[in-house]
């Protein structure tokens, strides 16, 4: 069963790390542009932006990524099923798209760092509701997942080409985030294509206990996503409080972190089925072992030289952002660490409930340390660094010890 393990782990390996290498690529080729082409308060306000339409990807997904996935993994042969679950979610995302969106465009109004670069924000909704209807859960939960990574790095694909041949002059940030929602559509549409060519329907539901029960299958999820997404994803947003350069200077260190997660993030991807149906321990510490080898030594080299890595890809401009990459590399590794022994080893101990609750864990540390930055007025790049460090460090903490006290003290209770 080990050598099987591996074979089907690396066959849904292999198109997420291509795939996440195309999401990293991306910025690489489209953030250097942008930095010389916008000023660095305007580029700053479109990588807040940004970090803005992801969070609002956690809101509108509503923890599907995860139930969902779960749940299609282990109902792969019930096809009314799936079609039935894939009605629900698309229903449930009309309201999150509104929610989602009535929110974000009313952060100039209330955050005046950003109030010169409205449109920017007002642009946003298109690109919310554009992502949300991508079907990762659906790929992921069938195993498929060369056909998830076919449409988003086709996806990606078009965003490079619209920003590099459209974009021209400051003042184009608000362009930028349409481009981004346009790029986003295609991939929405063309993954569309592909669950109707596997024989699946797109439709919505519209009986309301349906939906409102897909609500509460998904709450714990739903809530555990969003405690993440405020100490990930709304990092660079919430550091621009203080000062947009220093946004950029965050979202720039953040290009580090992120070619990291290019190969953890397919790892956990591809990892998390399989481990909800096998439950293969010799595999999953197989992996651990190697992966976290692998990404603390590429993490001592990228801090050891970030300075001039900083310079040479992004310019002198946002030369700021080298004292923070070091840090974002430390984030790196026990993140994965923090990754691996949440969902992946929960699910195969048949307790994924504690994954989600422990990342509440992380929010609680995070705001901490940002409520204290607030009082002291020592928030920067820097400092937010250190507290996603701090919250990360905590999650994986408990997870590890909860993990081992269940798997060597209390055996009993894995499934």
């Amino acid at each position: 069963m080990k050598a099987e393990g591996f074979v089907r782990i690396g066959r849904n390996f292999s198109p997420l790390l291509l795939l996440q290498i195309f999401n990293y690529l991306a910025p690489l080729l489209v953030l250097p542009f942008l930095t010389r082409v916008l000023p660095k308060q305007e580029f700053g306000s479109v990588m807040a932006a940004i970090s803005t339409i992801i969070f609002a990807y956690i809101l509108t997904d509503f923890g599907s990524g995860l139930s969902a996935t779960y749940r299609i993994a282990n109902n792969r042969e019930n096809r009314d099923f799936i079609n039935g679950l894939i009605a629900k979610i698309f229903s449930v995302k009309i309201f999150l798209v509104v929610f989602a969106s009535s929110i974000i465009v009313f952060i100039p109004e209330f955050l005046a760092t950003y109030s010169d670069f409205s449109s920017v924000f007002y642009a946003v909704p298109f690109a919310v509701a554009a992502q949300a209807y991508q079907p990762i859960w659906f790929f992921q939960g069938l195993e498929k997942l060369y056909l998830y990574s076919i449409y988003m790095a086709m996806s990606k694909l078009i965003y490079v080409a619209l920003v590099l041949s459209l974009v021209s002059q400051p003042g184009d940030g608000a362009f930028v985030i349409m481009l981004y929602g346009l790029a986003s559509l295609s991939g929405t549409l063309i993954a569309i294509y592909f669950v109707r060519r596997e024989g699946y329907k797109v439709s919505l539901c519209f009986e309301i206990t349906g939906i409102i029960g897909e609500f509460r299958e998904n709450i714990d999820f739903f809530m555990s996503r969003v405690a993440v997404g405020i100490y990930t994803s709304l990092s660079t947003l919430l550091v621009g409080v203080s000062d947009v350069h220093q946004a950029a200077y965050y979202s720039i260190s953040e290009q580090g972190y992120k070619a990291g997660q290019s190969v953890t993030t397919a790892l956990n991807q591809a990892l998390y089925p399989y481990m909800s149906a096998e439950k293969d321990w010799n595999v999953f510490f197989r992996l651990l072992i190697i992966v976290s080898i692998g990404l603390a030594i590429s993490g001592v080299i990228v801090a050891h030289y970030s300075d001039e890595l900083i310079i040479f890809i992004f310019g002198n401009e946002v030369s700021g952002a080298s004292r923070v990459l070091p840090i974002m590399m430390a984030v790196l590794v026990v993140n994965y660490l923090g990754t691996a022994f949440g969902y992946s080893a929960m699910a195969g101990l048949g307790k994924v409930s504690i994954a989600n609750k422990s990342v509440f864990i992380g929010l609680f540390v995070f705001l901490c340390f940002i409520a204290f930055d607030l009082l002291t007025g020592a928030m920067d790049a820097v400092t937010m660094a250190y507290a996603v460090l701090s919250a990360e460090l905590s999650v994986f903490i408990f997870r590890v010890s909860y993990f081992f006290y269940c798997f060597f003290i209390k055996d009993e209770e894995r499934i």
